[in-house]
């Protein structure tokens, strides 16, 4: 197991394995970190702005109010993280995971994502708005009151996942041919002032 103490100054980072430490406010913009595994460390506040993160495992780690934007994140994982308030705008994101994650007030705006699922994440009032994607996926995960202005839904999966109350334009172009559960088309007539009244 490595520590702190063995985090380059700058440069590359690679095959770094860490447990426990405090990094919060750390700056790793514009490196590259490769190969390493982080359990339950402490990046909130930090900076991965335009970096390259590739293979690499977050484990239980606090990354509330990170920035990543305009990272360039492939074969990542996410378990089990605060992602709360992170920012990931404009970000490239390819082949990662997230699960169990909590996103609530996450920004993803301007993504582009490619095979990359959302597994059990709580993504309350994140956004969403203009994303790219070819393969994203969400599964048990709650999107209540997030932004998907300007992002196809046709092009993402949504297994039983909540997205009552999204924010998507008033014409709702956005749901042109998207496949939806029955509770979450409701969700969307919803938003039109339509209501069911299943007596009828």
């Amino acid at each position: 197991m490595s520590s702190r103490q063995d985090i380059p100054d700058d440069g590359d980072i690679g095959f770094l394995s860490l447990e426990g430490e405090n990094l919060s406010f750390s700056d790793f913009s514009s490196r590259t970190l490769e190969n390493c595994t982080f359990s339950s460390v402490d990046f909130s506040s930090s900076l991965f702005s335009g970096s390259i993160i590739r293979d690499t495992v977050f484990d239980g780690c606090d990354l509330s109010s990170a920035d990543f934007a305009e990272a360039n994140i492939r074969c990542a994982e996410f378990k089990n993280c605060r992602l709360k308030g992170s920012s990931f705008i404009s970000a490239k994101i390819r082949d990662c995971t997230f699960s169990e994650c909590i996103c609530l007030y996450a920004v993803f705006s301007s993504c582009t994502f490619w095979h990359t699922g959302f597994k059990g994440c709580k993504a309350e009032d994140a956004d969403f708005s203009s994303v790219k994607s070819d393969g994203l996926s969400f599964s048990s995960s709650f999107l209540c009151s997030s932004s998907f202005f300007k992002t196809p839904l046709k092009s993402i999966r949504l297994k039983d996942t909540d997205i009552s109350g999204i924010r998507i334009s008033e014409d709702m172009k956005e749901a042109e041919g998207a496949s939806l559960s029955l509770d979450n088309a409701l969700s969307l007539l919803a938003l039109k002032g339509v209501k069911v009244d299943y007596k009828l």
